[in-house]
């Protein structure tokens, strides 16, 4: 799903 894949995104921009 690509609601998943931005979420992912999304966390590892956060934890950068």
């Amino acid at each position: 799903i690509k609601a998943l894949a931005r979420a992912a995104k999304t966390l590892h921009s956060k934890l950068s």
